[in-house]
């Protein structure tokens, strides 16, 4: 069952990266999964950068196209380690560099328990949809640091409407 929780639930100012300068994906996501362990979210370090790198080659969501000003892009770690739900949100008015040459501006890490289904596509799909509209994102950005990052998440959230039911994803015939 997803989660009823909102993002800002698994989300603390002390795991929002403000202002952070134009750098390859890996390095920013390996800054994400230190916060997320310093806040003591993960048992073992060595596992999760060990899980992390096996499963960080690609987004798993984005909010935005190419040609915005502050694209989003969504990776997740799912690992036996982690402890709890946890996320981390790097802001970068300059740019991280994804692996094909694109720049985001919004980088969320996802830590999840190994076996944690439900938020599987629950957290990333509430992070696309608070920041599907460009506004939202080109407002987060350049925030100074991460007690105002979080209390512009807080306001966005209040205008997103609770789920109405169940989504179930199926295969297309």
């Amino acid at each position: 069952m997803p989660t009823s929780k909102p993002l800002s639930f698994y989300l603390a100012e002390s795991r929002i990266l403000p202002n952070v300068e134009p750098m390859p994906v890996l390095k920013a996501l390996i800054r994400l999964a230190e916060l997320i362990m310093r806040d003591g979210f993960v048992k073992d370090s060595l596992a999760f950068y060990s899980d992390l790198s096996g499963q960080a080659n690609t987004p798993i969501a984005r909010a935005g196209e190419a040609a915005d000003s502050s694209p989003l892009a969504v990776y997740q770690v799912s690992s036996a380690t982690v402890r709890k739900p946890a996320v981390a949100l790097a802001l970068s008015p300059g740019g991280i560099k994804l692996r094909r040459g694109q720049t985001v501006a919004l980088l969320m890490l996802v830590a999840i328990p190994e076996g944690g289904s439900s938020l599987n596509l629950a957290l990333p799909s509430k992070a696309v949809q608070m920041f599907a509209e460009a506004g939202r994102r080109s407002l987060l950005a350049p925030s100074p640091d991460g007690r105002s990052a979080l209390a512009k998440i807080l306001e966005f959230e209040k205008t997103i409407p609770p789920p109405t039911g169940s989504v179930f994803l199926t295969r297309a015939p």
